[in-house]
């Protein structure tokens, strides 16, 4: 993401410079030397940015651990590594972003410098349309792959994450030819809102590639974001069909700090009980093969009583015996054979939450993984490998024709201070128990969305601002300043449709192959509020960038902003 929008951004820049570029090159000044002040200057901006960006930076490392080790996530004791790697590769990106955007300025002739910079080219490059038909082509070709195929899980959700990265370097490649063909599609509604639509419209096709630099970072925005967005809520959705179908227990206990094993024991002894399980919730270590590559992969885990597993949770076996589940086997969800490559009469070679090494044959394949967890233990064997030796909630199944099974659990729970119960909406508590968990997705979604609006408003500042000479001409020529804003308001009304249009189209096809993967169905969980928060705060951040400027520079005489320096 940094580095598609750092590209994008310094392309624009030098973009802006490219009257000045253009002089230099008709004095004398050799494409060589073009590369080493524009690199000089990409090495002091990057430096500077890194001083000023990594302090702050590590604050928000050292505030997220704190939050994560707040929530269980990671030890108490966790401390965050802070090393030169990001500051390091921050220079170089931007400096190598500042060679690529440069590259262009720097190889036209001297005799066409001055023309190049009076005019935007009237169609893109062939290299562009070459690339960017390549792209188009193995985007097709991934997503074909997924659909056509139904491989696994893992597959599929890089085939995903690969896409987005394919389609987003297409849309910035093809970002002219985009913008172009969209202006010439809105010409007539432009043309309908008077003398500033028409002016809109001849700005946003002979800009295009002005206009691209503005679209291309809301086209990130929108992509990224719902894509992350969205198969967050498609794991929630699917997370909470599964829990709701696979809780066969009609009660359970909670308790913020997790709930003595003696509970779950008592419990199994009432008299209107059939079965009861404390359910015990860690992590394990395993070794997956991710698109060719051996790596190792955190998988959560959950320790069920044998005896009760059958009385209180259906975790959909696809495979196996989950009733053979002892201290030496393991059961898996089909998410986690696939990471594992194992299958049911296998050997696991895991390590558990303590880090002791853990081998174990393989009795059972369930489908209900992303409704309770990747591993399933005997309770016991997975109790006595956590920190603190609690278990997370209790699972009860009341007995047949049972009338006084609540009154009795609530006599239980008094003996142990903080336990909730909850009554037939058992499953209910386990869903909201698990969306409370998703906060950490939408937090990265969140970082996204931030440096995607510096970008976006950046972008459209800077391409506001660049303009002050024609906004000068166009006032002197009798357009007034309403006027001016009017034509502003119209051409960013276009470059907020297009951008989201686009991103919205870039992002449904990775959509389709996380549903694949995750639901088995190409329709992923995609509310109208969350398509409505994304696209409405890209859209107020990019008017709000053009606006402001524009308003800004309107303060000034028209005679003295036209002869001002660019």
């Amino acid at each position: 993401m940094a580095v598609f929008v750092l590209c994008a951004t310094t392309s624009l820049a030098l973009r802006h410079r490219r009257r000045e570029l253009a002089l230099l090159r008709a004095i004398g000044t050799t494409p060589r030397q073009l590369h080493h002040m524009i690199a000089a200057e990409s090495t002091v901006a990057g430096l500077v940015a890194g001083v000023l960006g990594c302090p702050l930076g590590a604050g928000v490392v050292y505030w997220l651990s704190s939050q994560f080790a707040g929530r269980g996530i990671v030890p108490p004791d966790f401390q965050p590594v802070i090393g030169p790697l990001p500051f390091l590769a921050a220079v170089v990106t931007a400096v190598a972003a500042a060679f690529v955007a440069a590259r262009r300025a720097a190889r036209i002739r001297p005799t066409e410098a001055l023309g190049e910079a009076a005019s935007e080219p009237a169609r893109l490059s062939r290299g562009r349309l070459i690339t960017g038909g390549v792209l188009l082509a193995l985007a097709a070709s991934v997503l074909g792959l997924g659909l056509g195929y139904r491989a696994d899980f893992v597959t599929l959700m890089g085939l995903a994450n690969s896409l987005v990265l394919l389609l987003a370097a297409a849309a910035a490649v093809l970002g002219p030819l985009l913008t172009r063909t969209a202006a010439r599609l809105l010409v007539p509604v432009l043309n309908r809102t008077g003398v500033t639509g028409w002016l809109a419209a001849a700005n946003s096709r002979s800009g295009a590639v002005r206009t691209a630099g503005a679209v291309t970072p809301l086209i990130l925005a929108v992509s990224f974001a719902a894509t992350v967005v969205f198969t967050q809520t498609t794991q929630l959705s699917e997370s909470a069909d599964q829990i709701r179908s696979g809780t066969v227990a009609d009660h359970v206990l909670t308790a913020p700090t997790g709930l003595s094993p003696q509970l779950a024991y008592r419990a199994a002894e009432l008299p209107d009980v059939q079965a009861a399980t404390g359910v015990v919730r860690s992590k394990a270590v395993g070794v997956a093969s991710l698109l060719g590559e051996q790596e190792t992969v955190s998988l959560s885990a959950q320790g069920i009583e044998p005896r009760a597993l059958a009385s209180t949770l259906d975790l959909d076996r696809r495979d196996g015996d989950l009733s053979a589940l002892t201290r030496d086997t393991v059961a898996l969800s089909t998410t986690a054979a696939s990471w594992l490559g194992l299958d049911v009469g296998d050997w696991a070679h895991l390590h558990l939450g303590d880090g002791t090494p853990f081998d174990g044959k393989v009795i059972a394949v369930y489908g209900r993984g992303f409704g309770f967890a990747d591993l399933t233990f005997d309770h016991d064997l997975l109790l006595s490998h956590t920190t603190d030796a609690v278990d997370g909630s209790v699972l009860v199944r009341s007995a047949p024709g049972a009338a006084d099974t609540e009154r009795q659990l609530a006599a239980l729970a008094r003996d142990y201070p903080g336990t909730v119960l909850s009554g037939a909406l058992a499953a209910d508590a386990q869903v909201e128990e698990a969306r409370a968990t998703a906060w950490v997705n939408y937090l990265v979604v969140g970082l996204i969305i931030a440096y995607t609006a510096i970008t976006v408003v950046n972008t459209q500042a800077m391409n506001t601002i660049a303009r002050r000479r024609e906004f000068a001409l166009l006032r002197l020529t009798g357009t007034n300043r309403s006027q001016v804003l009017s034509m502003m308001r119209r051409e960013s009304a276009v470059v907020v449709a297009v951008g989201a249009v686009v991103g919205v189209a870039l992002a449904l096809p990775p959509l389709v192959l996380v549903a694949v993967a995750l639901t088995g169905t190409p329709l992923p969980s995609a509310p109208i509020l969350g398509w409505l928060v994304i696209l409405g705060s890209t859209a107020v951040l990019a008017v709000a960038g053009a606006m402001l400027p524009a308003r800004l520079m309107l303060r000034a005489r028209p005679v003295e902003a036209i002869g001002m320096k660019e």
